[in-house]
């Protein structure tokens, strides 16, 4: 089981379940995919979004420079840092 865990400047946090399974969906790396996401309409663009998350029930979490986000396991260790990268 893998949670995609934020943190956001304002001090908030954010669990979310992803399942069994994930895909890290990176702008700059797969801008083609990014891109036609964003012309389906299934995620939004702004210039801070530089990439998304898709757990295994299909849902987009999306990846903002204004957020640190890790990737968890189960018993709370991190399991990789989605979070921007200059």
């Amino acid at each position: 089981m893998f949670i995609l865990r934020k943190f956001f400047k304002d001090g908030v946090s954010l669990n979310i379940s992803l399942g069994e399974s994930y895909m890290v969906i990176n702008k700059e790396i797969n801008s083609e995919i990014f891109n036609k996401a964003v012309a389906d309409g299934v995620i939004m663009t702004h210039q801070d979004i530089y990439g998304y998350v898709i757990g295994k029930d299909g849902e987009h979490h999306i990846l903002s420079v204004n957020q640190s986000a890790y990737i968890m396991t189960e018993n709370g260790s991190t399991f990789d840092n989605v979070g921007f990268r200059e």
